[in-house]
């Protein structure tokens, strides 16, 4: 499916490190739309990027569907490659196990949806490329998509991983 981004920015692939700067109120994730008229105002004086959006599992923002099970073997993974788990506690001191199962009880209670879960994750992680990057290897979770509550009735479609979309045109947006 063909969705629209809008940027100032000129770039050939989308960039982890660019996640949230015009805001992640949906998720955390690359941000398109379905409606060319909205990414024209994004990219106003900037770019308009169609691409192919090849989502297939969806992060829920009105529910949870991560169990979790699944959510402490993601987490048992991330903390290998960010150390992630030591805002919970100290797994030297206090054991792998018991930290491990502080931070999924922690994570789950907290949350109301699997999107509030994944962003409260990335964001006390600090590493958001690994962050989704991981999720989307280990529990298949490449996307959010949700009906806008502005914008003519569109839709967004969120990436949590450069493996489902790619570029397939850039066109400059002139000056007005």
């Amino acid at each position: 499916m063909l969705v629209y981004h809008g940027s100032k920015q000129l770039f050939e692939a989308f960039d982890y490190s660019k996640i949230g700067t015009n805001g992640t109120m949906e998720g955390k994730g690359f941000y398109f739309t379905d409606k060319k008229l909205i990414a024209e105002g994004y990219g106003q004086d900037g770019y308009l990027y169609t691409v192919e959006f090849n989502g297939k599992k969806s992060l829920h923002s009105d529910k949870k569907t991560i169990t979790r099970q699944q959510l402490k073997k993601y987490l048992k993974e991330l903390d290998k490659k960010t150390d992630y788990l030591s805002n919970w506690g100290d797994t030297a001191y206090d054991g792998l196990e018991k930290v491990l199962n502080e931070a999924v009880r922690g994570e789950y209670e907290q949350s109301d949806n699997d999107v509030d879960i994944i962003a409260g994750i990335a964001n006390a992680c600090g590493d958001m490329e690994t962050s989704l990057t991981l999720l989307y290897q280990l529990l298949g979770y490449d996307s959010i998509v949700v009906d806008g509550e502005w914008g003519n009735g569109q839709r967004i479609y969120i990436a949590l991983t450069n493996d489902i979309i790619k570029i397939v045109d850039v066109k400059e947006l002139k000056k007005a």
